[in-house]
C-alpha cells in the first residue's frame, strides 16, 4: 500500500485532511465518487456504480466522459494523483488502515470480538469504545446521494450499532449495569424498534434492582410493536421477560458467552484437494465489508470425501470465527432417517447457552431464536450430509458475521438461485493425489512400491473411500498381500470386495445404497439401464425409447440422477455411470414387478434399428452379408435424415454401439437381429478405420458364434475377421473371409426359409473404398 499524507472519513461528514488542514471537495458530485471510492477502499468500483452513486437511477446520455473528468479533477484537489487508479472497468482507490476512519473503526470491532472471546473484557471495551469514538455523526451527512443514503448508508449503521450492542454486553458481563442504563435509554428512544436494546435495558435495570422499571420498559416496547408495525416481541425479548417475572438466576450472574468446537477431527491421512480447498478458503474467509451471509456447497458422489475436505478446512478457519463452530450430521443419506429442522436448531440452541427451558417448540419461533442467537457473533456453520435443500435452508444464519458450508449428494441448486450458495463439486481423485492418499493411509510402507500403489488406487477407482478401505485391509500386510487383493479387484465386483469386515457402515456397497433408496422409481430404473453399459455416454432418447417414456420424462430421471451425483453429464444432454457405481449398477436386483430383461432387449432394438439406418445411409452399396429380418415398429428411432446427420450419429453414439454389440454378443438371449446388428457394425467401423473397436467386435463375434446355434452367427464372425484384417492391411486374407461371407451368408435351407435374394460375390470390389 503506498504511503499517504491524507487521511479520509466516512462516519459522519465526508472530509479528507492533510496534517490538520482540511483538503476541500466543494463539488457534490466529486463528493459521492469520493465517497463511493472510499467505502470501498482497496476494492475496484466499477463506472456503472460511481455513475450510479453521482447522477442517480438516471443519468444522463454521455456520463461517463463526464465521469472521468470529475474523477481527474478530484485526483488533482487531493493532491495525489496517485491516489485513485485506473483499472479495467473502473477506479479504486489506495488507502491504508489507518488513513480510513471507516476501515480503522472495522479493525477495532474485529480485536475487540476475539479480546471478548478470550476473556479480556476490559480490553474488549476499551477497544469498543476506540471504534465507536470514530463515528462524528450520521455518515456521510454531507453527500447528497440518493443511492448511497438507501444502500450504503444503512449498512454502515448497521455496523455502528451491532457494535454499541457489543460494547453494552461487555459492560453488563463486567458487571458495569448500572454504567449503561443511559446510554441504553438514549438507543431506546433513538431506535424504538430494535428489540435487542429493550432487551439488554431490562436486563441492566433488572441488575441494578429496578424489577419494576424493566417490567415498565417490556410494557412500553410491547406498546410501541403493536402500535407501530403490528407485531408482538421476538423470542429474545419474551425470553427476557419470562426470566425476570420468574427471577432467573441466568439474569442475575452474567456469563461469558458460549464458544461452540462442534467440528469432527481431521482426517489423518489427508492428501489432495489442495485446489478445492483454496477455493472454499477464498469463499468463507471473513470479510469486515460482507453484507450477506456466504454458503459453500460441497458436492459430490458417495465416498468422494466431501466431509473430510469440509472438516480440514473449517478447522483452518477457526480463528476466523471466533464466536465458535456449530457441525451437524444432517442424515441426508444414512441408515437413520434425517434429522428434523426441530431436532437440529434445538440442539444448536443449547450449544449456544440457551437454557431448555427457553427453548421455543413451534419451528418458526425456533428458527427466529437461532438467529437472534447468532446475531452481532462470527460462528461457522457445518452441515454435514444434507439430503436436499429443504433441510439447510431453516439452518442458515441471517447475520453476516457468519458463515456456511454444506456438503451433500445433491447438487443443492435451490440454494445456489435463493440463497446465493457456491457450489464445489468433487470428482474422485486424480492419479497422482489417489495414489498419495493410499501411500498415507499405508504408512508410507516400503513393503508396497509406487507401481503396485498406483494400479492399487485406480483399481479401487480413485474414490477416497475405497482407497480407504483397501489401505485398512491391507495395513501391516505384505507385498504378496497387496498383489492378491490387487487380482481380486480385477476379477471380481470390486464394489463387494471393497468393505471394511468389522464395520458395516465401511463400505462403498453401503455407502451406495443410501443414495440409491433415496430415488424415485423411475430415476432407479433409468439408473440400472445405464447400469448396462457402464462407462459409455447415454442419450435422453435412447432412454426415452427404452422406457416408453417421453423424452421429457426421461430427461428429468436422468437429472434427478446426475443431480444425486450418481451419474455424470455429459455434452449435449448425455449421461454416464461410470466407475465403482457402475459395478455397483451391476449388482442392483431386478425389483418385483419391473421387467429389467425387457429394457435390456428395447436398449438393444433400439440401438440395432438406428445404427441400420444411418449405417445404410451412409454405405448404401455393401451388400448384406445375413439377410435382413422384418423389424417391428414398436421401438422408435431417431430422424437421421441424410448422410450428414447419419455420420455425425454414429460419430456420437460409436462407443455405445460397440458396448451393445459387447454387452449382446454376451447374452443367452442372442437372436438373429444381434448377427444383423454386428454385421452392420463391422460394415461402419471397417470403413472408419476403427481398428480398435473392430478388433473387439470381431473377437466378440468370434465368441459368440461358437456357441451359436445356426449358420448366421458363423458368417458375421468370418465378416467381421475379414474387416478386421483388411484394416490391419492384410487385404487379401481380408478379402478371403468377405468373399467367404458373402458366399455363404444366405444359402440353401436359409434362402428359401427366409425368402431372401443371395448376396453376389461381384459385390465384393466395392469394398476398395476401404479407408478412404
Amino acid at each position: 500500500m503506498r504511503n499517504s499524507h491524507l487521511r479520509f472519513g466516512v462516519l459522519g461528514t465526508l472530509e479528507a485532511r492533510a496534517g490538520d488542514q482540511v483538503v476541500p471537495v466543494s463539488s457534490a458530485r466529486h463528493r459521492a465518487v469520493l465517497a463511493s471510492l472510499l467505502l470501498h477502499a482497496n476494492r475496484e468500483v466499477p463506472l456503472q456504480t460511481l455513475v450510479r452513486h453521482a447522477w442517480g437511477e438516471r443519468p444522463p446520455d454521455g456520463v461517463v466522459p463526464a465521469l472521468r473528468v470529475y474523477v481527474m479533477r478530484l485526483r488533482r484537489s487531493l493532491g495525489e494523483p496517485g491516489l485513485i487508479r485506473t483499472t479495467s472497468s473502473g477506479y479504486l482507490i489506495e488507502v491504508d488502515n489507518d488513513e480510513l476512519d471507516l476501515l480503522r473503526f472495522r479493525g477495532l470491532a474485529e480485536r475487540a470480538k476475539a479480546a471478548r472471546t478470550a476473556g479480556e473484557l476490559d480490553r474488549a471495551a476499551e477497544l469498543l469504545d476506540r471504534a465507536l469514538a470514530e463515528w462524528r455523526g450520521p455518515a456521510l451527512a454531507n453527500v447528497p446521494s440518493e443511492s448511497l443514503h438507501q444502500v450504503e448508508v444503512p449498512l454502515l449503521l448497521e455496523d455502528r450499532l451491532r457494535a454499541a450492542a457489543e460494547r453494552v454486553d461487555v459492560n453488563l458481563q463486567r458487571n458495569r449495569h448500572h454504567e449503561v442504563i443511559g446510554e441504553l435509554r438514549r438507543l431506546t428512544k433513538e431506535y424504538p424498534l430494535r428489540e435487542q436494546f429493550w432487551a439488554q435495558l431490562m436486563l441492566a435495570l433488572y441488575r441494578s434492582n429496578r424489577r419494576d422499571d424493566a417490567l415498565a420498559a417490556y410494557r412500553e416496547v410491547c406498546r410501541r410493536l403493536a402500535d407501530e408495525v403490528g407485531i408482538d416481541p421476538g423470542i429474545e425479548l419474551r425470553s427476557v421477560y419470562r426470566a425476570i417475572v420468574g427471577d432467573g438466576p441466568r439474569l442475575a450472574d452474567p456469563a461469558p458467552p458460549a464458544v461452540p468446537c462442534q467440528l469432527p477431527p481431521v482426517v489423518a491421512s489427508f492428501a489432495g484437494r489442495e485446489a478445492e480447498a483454496r477455493r472454499i478458503r477464498e469463499l468463507l474467509e471473513p470479510a469486515p465489508d460482507r453484507i450477506s451471509v456466504p454458503i459453500v456447497t460441497v458436492c459430490g458422489p458417495p465416498g468422494v470425501g466431501k466431509t473430510a475436505l469440509a472438516t480440514r478446512v473449517a478447522h483452518e478457519l477457526r480463528a476466523g470465527y471466533p464466536d465458535g463452530q456449530l457441525a451437524v450430521d444432517l442424515r441426508g443419506h444414512a441408515a437413520k432417517p434425517p434429522l428434523s429442522t426441530t431436532a437440529v436448531l434445538t440442539g444448536f440452541l443449547r450449544t449456544l447457552g440457551v437454557p431448555a427451558g427457553e427453548i421455543p417448540e413451534d419451528q418458526d419461533e425456533l428458527v427466529a431464536a437461532y438467529r437472534a442467537a447468532l446475531a452481532g457473533r462470527r460462528l461457522l456453520v457445518m452441515l454435514d450430509n444434507a439430503a436436499d435443500t429443504a433441510q439447510v435452508r431453516p439452518l442458515l444464519p441471517g447475520g453476516p458475521g457468519c458463515a456456511v458450508v454444506v456438503t451433500s449428494r445433491d447438487e443443492l441448486r435451490g440454494l445456489t438461485v435463493l440463497n446465493g450458495a457456491c457450489p464445489v463439486r468433487l470428482d474422485v481423485l486424480p492419479p497422482g493425489e489417489a495414489a498419495g492418499l493410499l501411500s498415507a493411509a499405508l504408512g508410507d510402507d516400503p513393503a508396497f512400491p509406487p507401481e503396485s500403489i498406483g494400479e492399487l488406487a485406480d483399481l479401487c477407482g480413485r474414490l477416497p473411500l475405497a482407497l480407504r478401505i483397501a489401505a485398512g485391509n491391507l495395513v501391516g500386510k505384505s507385498r504378496s498381500d497387496l498383489e492378491a487383493y490387487a487380482a481380486e479387484l480385477r476379477t471380481g465386483n470390486r464394489v463387494r470386495v471393497l468393505s471394511s469386515g468389522d464395520d458395516d457402515a465401511a463400505t462403498v456397497q453401503t455407502a451406495f445404497d443410501h443414495s440409491y433408496r433415496s430415488l424415485s422409481p423411475a430415476a432407479k430404473r433409468v439408473f440400472r439401464l445405464l447400469g448396462l453399459l457402464p462407462a459409455v455416454d447415454f442419450g435422453v432418447a435412447a432412454v426415452a425409447a427404452t422406457t416408453d417414456w417421453t423424452p421429457l420424462r426421461a430427461g428429468r430421471a436422468l437429472e434427478q440422477l446426475a443431480g444425486a451425483s450418481l451419474v455424470q453429464r455429459r455434452q449435449h444432454d448425455r449421461y454416464r455411470v461410470r466407475g465403482l457405481l457402475a459395478d455397483y449398477a451391476a449388482l442392483l436386483p431386478e425389483p418385483g414387478g419391473e421387467d429389467s430383461s425387457r429394457d435390456q432387449q428395447r436398449l438393444f432394438e433400439w440401438y440395432f434399428r438406428a445404427a441400420d439406418r444411418a449405417i445404410g445411409l451412409l454405405h448404401p452399396d455393401i451388400p448384406r452379408a445375413v439377410p435382413a429380418h422384418p423389424i417391428s415398429d414398436e421401438t422408435p428411432v431417431p430422424e437421421i435424415a441424410d448422410h450428414v446427420a447419419a455420420r455425425a450419429w454414429l460419430e456420437t453414439e460409436r462407443a455405445t454401439l460397440v458396448a451393445v454389440a459387447l454387452r449382446w454378443a454376451g447374452c443367452t438371449s442372442r437372436e438373429a437381429r444381434f448377427w444383423q446388428f454386428t454385421e452392420r457394425l463391422c460394415v461402419y467401423l471397417g470403413m472408419n478405420q476403427c481398428r480398435v473397436e473392430l478388433e473387439a467386435v470381431s473377437e466378440a463375434a468370434r465368441t459368440a458364434a461358437r456357441e451359436a446355434t445356426d449358420g448366421d452367427g458363423e458368417v458375421v464372425a468370418a465378416y467381421a475377421v475379414g474387416w478386421m484384417q483388411w484394416n490391419q492391411g492384410d487385404r487379401h486374407g481380408g478379402l478371403v473371409h468377405l468373399n467367404h461371407a458373402l458366399r455363404n451368408g444366405a444359402t440353401g435351407e436359409q434362402l428359401s426359409r427366409r425368402g431372401t435374394r443371395r448376396a453376389e460375390p461381384a459385390a465384393v470390389p466395392s469394398m476398395g473404398t476401404c479407408g478412404r
